[in-house]
């Protein structure tokens, strides 16, 4: 079998839904650390986990639930602070994690084998949130 050089398109298959903690969860505000108002470290992070065989989507969206009554913060929505355009908060109003469904035409085993990852072929697989800012972005997408 030859191997591709590129990886395939990723596919959405429904619009990205906001998954909410199963049960109520304090709201409040939390003020992040002044290294978190660093302009400069305002960035995601992306993890890739593979799976062989596919999860059930809508086990991992009643998982997801249960776990963000425990890491409820998760669930809310950053925004600046009203002290300081330049200082950012944590709203915990459990607004919801985005969750977003998305399949590729690949096996596990072929995912393996694309060669640089890191390039352009790396954000085929992500969810694009748009041309929003930093803050607008929930603070936990899992696709």
């Amino acid at each position: 079998m030859a191997i591709r050089r590129e990886l395939p398109d990723c596919h959405h298959r429904l619009a990205p839904t906001l998954i909410r903690p199963c049960s109520a969860t304090p709201s409040h505000t939390l003020y992040l650390s002044n290294l978190d108002d660093c302009m400069f470290i305002r960035f995601s992070v992306k993890y890739l986990f593979l799976f062989r065989v596919s999860p059930d989507v809508e086990s991992m969206k009643s998982s997801l639930s249960a776990v963000l009554n425990h890491y409820y913060p998760l669930s809310g929505r950053l925004r600046q602070s009203r002290e300081s355009e330049k200082k950012l908060e944590l709203e915990c109003t459990a607004e919801g994690a985005l969750f977003v469904e998305a399949f590729m035409d690949t096996t596990a085993d072929e995912f393996q084998q694309f060669p640089g990852l890191l390039g352009s072929s790396w954000r085929k697989l992500h969810h694009e949130v748009g041309d929003q800012p930093f803050i607008s972005v929930p603070p936990l997408v899992v696709q």
